[in-house]
């Protein structure tokens, strides 16, 4: 996944470490059932490292950060790249044996969270 992550953030480095999709939910316990990430095709996101992990977070358009993703950056250590949204996709954040692709969706805003939502289809039509 690494190497597909470096090429959609035109990184050329090989990058190192683990990579994760930081997620926006107001219902935490679909999370086990979490089947895709969504994110805007407006929202440009950023891949941002912290010690040796790499995170990729969403900022609107012009460079305007979401609440959460300023507060986020002021920890984090180095901006690496910044890149429109791409079909990546994740594994599941406790490590069940399935892909997260990522899509994108309209309805992902940067209200709230971190312009990623995820999507628990068994959970309903809100959730899907």
């Amino acid at each position: 996944m690494l190497p597909k992550l470096a090429k959609a953030f035109g990184y050329s480095l090989p990058l190192d470490g683990p990579a994760y999709a930081v997620i926006w939910t107001t219902t935490p316990w679909t999370i086990p059932a979490n089947q895709a990430l969504n994110v805007h095709p407006d929202i440009t996101y950023a891949l941002v490292r912290r010690d040796a992990r790499l995170f990729r977070a969403g900022r609107g358009p012009g460079g305007r950060a979401a609440s959460s993703v300023t507060s986020a950056q002021a920890r984090l250590s180095r901006l690496l790249k910044e890149r429109r949204s791409s079909d990546l996709e994740f594994r599941h954040p406790f490590g069940y044996d399935r892909a997260a692709p990522v899509y994108l969706a309209e309805f992902v805003t940067l209200e709230q969270g971190t312009g990623i939502v995820h999507s628990s289809p068994a959970y309903g039509v809100d959730d899907f």
